[in-house]
């Protein structure tokens, strides 16, 4: 009989998975963005009174996300740097 409450030795760290999965987040990560774009090419086909006002919205939320999704991938790589 097995007793789950006894820790793993192999167990990996959230650390070690973080730097393991970091493609893999920062793609997850940028599926937004890519709804972002889709939702500035739709808006170019209505033409709305206020389109301008709305794609430089959209525009900066984009470079909000990426500056948010850079920051992440750096202190992913910061932590890679602290393990070693």
């Amino acid at each position: 009989m097995s007793n789950y409450s006894e820790p793993s030795q192999n167990k990996p760290t959230l650390t070690e998975i973080m730097i393991k999965l970091k493609p893999f987040f920062l793609i997850v990560m940028l599926f937004p963005l890519v709804g972002m774009i889709i939702a500035a090419i739709l808006i170019f086909q209505i033409k709305p009174n206020n389109m301008e006002l709305i794609i430089g919205l959209i525009i900066f939320l984009m470079m909000v996300y990426l500056g948010t999704i850079y920051y992440i991938s750096k202190r992913i790589d910061s932590l890679k740097n602290n393990k070693s």
